[in-house]
């Protein structure tokens, strides 16, 4: 049953995935009314992934004719 654990059970875990550092290659100009959370969900990606790619520190802190780096 994968929905149960006992005391004393070992597990497997598998080794992390490597993450790809190429650099992004779709951008997004930033719209009037745009918000990170909206160009996240449009792009199917977080708000966090958008903060980093962009080294954006306050997520509520983007202009409109901002270029945006989509990961």
């Amino acid at each position: 049953d994968p929905n149960q654990l006992t005391v004393g059970q070992r597990l497997r875990i598998p080794p992390a995935a490597s993450v790809p550092t190429a650099t992004p290659s779709r951008t997004y100009v930033v719209q009037r009314g745009d918000t990170l959370y909206i160009i996240a969900l449009k792009f199917g990606v977080t708000v966090w992934a958008l903060q980093v790619a962009n080294n954006i520190s306050d997520p509520d802190k983007v202009y409109v004719g901002q270029v945006l780096k989509i990961p």
